[in-house]
């Protein structure tokens, strides 16, 4: 008899297998050397399945193919069971890459016969239930549909109304007794009692898997369920902000109309225009914006090369018909002051911008 191997063994077999044929078959004759450990190695393979990256995952998923296959060729029922909720399970887990690889096993199974007819339509069902989700949620990335009011009430009401069923079958088992030791005992007095002691076990086991079925479809419904509520939500979010927009832009136009509005009141009552006044960001000026800066002389200087000198003819006091009534340099500057006080009222009048 062989040995069972040790959860470290088996973590380690398991941890060091790759996608390559032979990598596969090796671990997967491993696994079968030691099927009399085939529970413990499952949960071992779904540990190490839910903790490691999609590379490993696609490994550990032929590894199972290649095991139950192989098993079904030997009519060994026990492995191929034994492996069969682990791989519904990895299926609710996995990403779009690895779906693929269990969708290509799960159409080998059903070619194969490697799994009766209700298993297989329910591996198809999960994958395709989560594959339609996975698309669902890609294209609601991409635009938003026009949600079906309807669909999501009645998906709401059917969700509740299992769940309700759900728990009454619960609380119905809760209460009931698996312990069939001590009634066999006491009514299993012959073979034919004892048949039936058999069929009614066997009956209780067939309405558990078939709960536990149920059950299973009533966790993809919510998780469905759960998707097309959270698909919702997104597109109410779009629609708000687009509303919330408009709504910001009829508010700033009506705000517009109001203020014209009372500047055309004000304009009829005076019976004048108003003017325009500056912008707000209109620079104001400052010290080095004064053309008088250096003096009147020195700013005819600065202007360049130009003949300033005036004819006989245009001088003041030369004719009497032609007066000019421009001052010349001296009497301008004279006029203005000392450089001190056109300073003063340059600040002034800076000052004075700036307080309006």
């Amino acid at each position: 008899m062989v040995s069972p191997p040790t959860e470290e063994i088996m973590r380690k077999r398991l941890m060091s297998v790759n996608s390559t044929q032979e990598s596969v078959q090796t671990c997967s004759k491993w696994l079968l050397h030691h099927r009399e450990s085939i529970d413990k190695i499952a949960n071992c393979w779904m540990d190490i399945y839910k903790q490691t990256n999609d590379k490993l995952r696609i490994a550990l998923i032929y590894v199972l193919n290649d095991v139950v296959q192989k098993a079904a060729c030997k009519r060994d029922i026990n492995v191929t069971l034994t492996f069969h909720p682990h791989l519904i399970n990895a299926t609710t887990i996995s990403s779009v890459t690895v779906k693929k690889a269990i969708s290509r096993c799960v159409e080998v199974f059903g070619e194969r016969n490697v799994y009766p007819a209700h298993i297989i339509e329910e591996m198809k069902t999960a994958l395709g239930e989560f594959s339609r989700i996975a698309t669902e949620k890609d294209e609601s990335q991409n635009a938003t549909e026009i949600i079906d009011f309807q669909k999501i009430i009645r998906a709401i009401e059917s969700f509740y109304k299992n769940e309700m069923l759900t728990e009454k079958a619960r609380e119905i088992l809760s209460r009931s007794s698996f312990n069939f030791k001590e009634s066999v005992q006491g009514r299993v007095k012959d073979r034919n009692e004892g048949i039936k002691a058999l069929a009614d076990m066997d009956s209780s086991r067939q309405k558990l898997i078939s709960f536990l079925d149920t059950v299973e479809k009533h966790k993809q419904k919510g998780l469905l369920l759960h998707e097309l509520m959270k698909k919702t939500e997104n597109t109410f979010n779009l629609q708000l902000r687009d509303v919330t927009v408009i709504n910001d832009a009829y508010e700033r136009f009506a705000e517009g109309i109001k203020k014209t509005k009372e500047q055309l009141e004000t304009m009829e009552s005076s019976g004048c225009m108003l003017g325009e006044s500056p912008p707000r960001d209109a620079p104001s000026p400052t010290a080095g914006d004064d053309p008088f800066v250096h003096g009147v002389d020195g700013e005819e200087l600065a202007g360049g090369g130009d003949d300033m000198e005036m004819d006989d003819e245009d001088k003041p006091g030369t004719s009497g018909s032609s007066r000019c009534f421009l001052k010349s340099a001296n009497e301008y500057t004279e006029s203005l002051g000392s450089h001190s006080i056109r300073r003063s009222f340059q600040w002034f009048y800076v000052n004075l911008e700036s307080a309006y």
